[in-house]
């Protein structure tokens, strides 16, 4: 039993040092925030995408942007490219799951919008070939991946590390995405 406290206190010791390590970061999340708040007043648009949780989390995201969060303000445009199941079912079917974002961001992506592609493992083709598709129709990029956060803009990336090494924190800290 006392092995079980032992772990659980570990957990919240683990996530409070996170947490500190993460103010780190404050002025790369401030860059971010300030480049999405000045593309929309451009009339431009948020698009977010991710697989498993990161889909949830990219559907979080466009949500709270499009309804409020803190305080009663105007609906900002801001829109999942996981949430039309016949979107994505019908491009993983006539193509491949790789292109589902990549198809999407081609038809929907405007000079100028903003674009998250969110993957925990770094893996995910699909999120790559995502951004890389909005990359081409002029979007500027903010890009969540393996134990980092990166701004990417004019194709010069700036690697903002994660200070964590769990799959646990790498989840925890993508709290950035509800500022």
């Amino acid at each position: 039993m006392n092995d079980m406290l032992d772990e659980i206190n570990q957990m919240f010791n683990n996530s409070i040092q996170v947490i500190q390590q993460s103010s780190s970061l404050s002025s790369e999340i401030l860059d971010a925030v300030l480049l999405i708040v000045q593309s929309i007043k451009k009339g431009n648009k948020l698009l977010v995408f991710g697989n498993g949780g990161s889909a949830a989390d990219a559907q979080h995201i466009s949500a709270e942007l499009t309804g409020r969060f803190k305080l009663e303000r105007k609906s900002f445009p801001a829109i999942a490219l996981t949430t039309d199941s016949s979107i994505l079912t019908s491009l993983a079917n006539d193509y491949s799951f790789d292109l589902v974002f990549s198809r999407q961001c081609e038809s929907l992506v405007n000079d100028g919008d903003i674009v998250i592609g969110i993957s925990t493992s770094g893996n995910s083709k699909n999120v790559k070939l995502g951004m890389e598709s909005a990359q081409k129709k002029g979007a500027k990029k903010i890009y969540s991946v393996d134990m980092m956060f990166a701004y990417i803009n004019t194709r010069k990336p700036t690697i903002i590390n994660m200070p964590v090494s769990e799959l646990l924190h790498v989840l925890e800290h993508k709290g950035w995405g509800d500022i």
